[in-house]
């Protein structure tokens, strides 16, 4: 996830909470519906919804207050409030879609990097691209529809030692 061209840390939670508001864009989306989604089959309080809400409109620049992207709806849930269109890349490609968000000065872009191999363990350095890839399956699974992904393997989850 890049804002302003810089790529933003986020958990993998937020990154689905983010895709599951913007699958849902418009409509009002129920604290419910986030918990069930976000958290199946677990105990978790309204407050981990809250402060993940918290976190990703952190990292989107996002003010509660005067909201661009995450409207509260008091007591019910939550509306990304955002355009959402799909987006074509040349005249001759069928339309590919693509998630902008024209409140942003430039186009959104989701990129999944490998991950990084803190370990040093160079028999797990192919987890990087397995877990990235992983992550792109469950972009495509959330937004239900398909598109093209070119994600290069680094040298170090091509060539494990």
């Amino acid at each position: 996830m890049l804002r302003s061209g810089i790529a933003l840390d986020v958990t993998p939670k937020l990154l689905d909470l983010l895709l599951y508001l913007v699958d849902h864009a418009g409509s009002l989306v129920t604290k419910e519906q986030l918990l069930d989604a976000l958290w199946p089959d677990a105990n978790v309080t309204d407050n981990a919804l809250a402060q993940a809400v918290s976190e990703l409109r952190e990292a989107l620049g996002d003010d509660a207050a005067s909201p661009r992207f995450i409207k509260t709806v008091a007591r019910r849930g939550y509306r990304f409030i955002a355009p959402v269109e799909e987006v074509k890349t040349s005249s001759e490609e069928p339309a590919r879609p693509t998630v902008a968000l024209s409140a942003e000065p430039v186009a959104a872009s989701i990129a999944v990097m490998d991950f990084l191999n803190v370990t040093g363990d160079a028999d797990a350095a192919w987890l990087s691209a397995g877990i990235a890839e992983t992550v792109t399956g469950d972009l495509h699974a959330k937004f239900d529809r398909s598109f093209g992904v070119d994600r290069p393997l680094s040298d170090e989850a091509k060539n494990p030692a």
